[in-house]
């Protein structure tokens, strides 16, 4: 759950409300660009995630997220860019205040951080698919346990080497 103000609770139920998108990319030499909505091509950021199979409902299934993000590349400012092995930090915001000289106040919630998969560079756009962190989990289970064994057992011999920090945040 995210923590929101009063002021952002009240605005999202309206009609009318203004957003913004903003992405933090790292690369890795840790190096950052922000891409801001003029940016991205429209409809150009989509996350995608579900909390089970289509079709089913799954008791313990855990499910990548999908960063879908397209830049505008219609003036080449792009081209020089490896997004190869990037983070991409995605943030969405509220605007919550406008005043009369069309400065804004916005409220950001941070949307999750997504790791490069696919990049597709077109003469206008890059797209660029990205996966959160769980898809890091995915790999194969190889053990030397005898089985039958108690789920603790089997839990703990697969995050040894795999996901050690992970399993121990656990307990």
């Amino acid at each position: 759950m995210q923590n929101t103000s009063s002021k952002y609770k009240e605005l999202i139920k309206q009609s009318g409300r203004t957003f913004k998108a903003k992405v933090i990319c790292t690369f890795p030499d840790n190096t950052q660009k922000i891409f801001t909505d003029s940016d991205i091509m429209q409809n150009g950021l989509k996350i995608n995630d579900a909390t089970s199979n289509e079709g089913s409902f799954d008791v313990g299934c855990a499910i990548i997220k999908e960063l879908v993000l397209e830049l505008d590349n219609s003036n080449k400012q792009l081209s020089d860019i490896d997004f190869s092995n990037a983070k991409f930090d995605v943030r969405i915001g509220l605007v919550i205040e406008q005043k009369y000289d069309g400065t804004t106040k916005t409220e950001w919630i941070k949307k999750g951080i997504y790791y490069t998969e696919e990049i597709t560079e077109n003469e206008n756009f890059v797209s660029i698919v990205a996966y959160d962190a769980m898809s890091k989990f995915d790999k194969p289970y190889n053990s030397s346990l005898r089985f039958p064994q108690m789920l603790l057992s089997i839990f703990s011999d697969a995050c040894t080497g795999l996901c050690k920090f992970a399993c121990h945040r656990f307990f």
